[in-house]
């Protein structure tokens, strides 16, 4: 999902195979609660971190907007994320 505020931040759902399908049914919701758009994949162009934020889902930061730096501070500054390194 990418992120309608900002598109520099894209989420990636990691759950097991057996929720996919929940997940496909209820993506456009899960979307809209997140104030995001459901894309096919994340772009992997100047990816510079991946945040675990929880729920099954990974945040990939990218630049030029996110520095290495200014994205893990983003991230550990929310409740329950977690840095990837």
């Amino acid at each position: 999902m990418l992120d309608g505020a900002d598109p520099a931040q894209c989420a990636v759902v990691t759950d097991g195979p057996a929720k996919k399908e929940t997940f496909t049914k209820n993506a456009d919701k899960l979307a809209a609660m997140m104030k995001a758009k459901v894309v096919a994949s994340c772009p992997t162009d100047n990816v510079v971190g991946t945040c675990d934020v929880g729920l099954g889902m990974i945040a990939k930061y990218s630049g030029p907007k996110w520095t290495a730096e200014t994205a893990k501070k983003d991230c550990i500054s929310k409740p329950r994320q977690a840095w990837l390194d």
